[in-house]
């Protein structure tokens, strides 16, 4: 069984997709497991950001990823 994709490589992987198909994405839709997920893993890469988002909580330190923005708490995950 292969491991789960990280949200941040979910992320990438969408955003390419979409590029590929000529869509320009500016959203990201993420759940409240997904934005869960993504601060465990920021916090865990360490640096200014895992800090910040310790400090602020990953709502108020993260408005944009992979150069889209991202929209907290969607019943859903999509590219938009």
């Amino acid at each position: 069984m292969m491991p789960a994709m990280k949200v941040t490589e979910r992320i990438k992987s969408v955003v390419d997709e979409a590029h590929l198909h000529g869509h320009h994405p500016t959203k990201v839709y993420l759940t409240v497991d997904d934005g869960r997920k993504l601060q465990f893993e920021l916090i865990e890469q360490g640096g200014r950001l895992g800090e910040k988002i310790m400090r602020e909580g990953v709502r108020k330190a993260v408005h944009k990823i992979e150069g889209v923005e991202v929209v907290w708490r969607s019943p859903e995950f999509k590219v938009d």
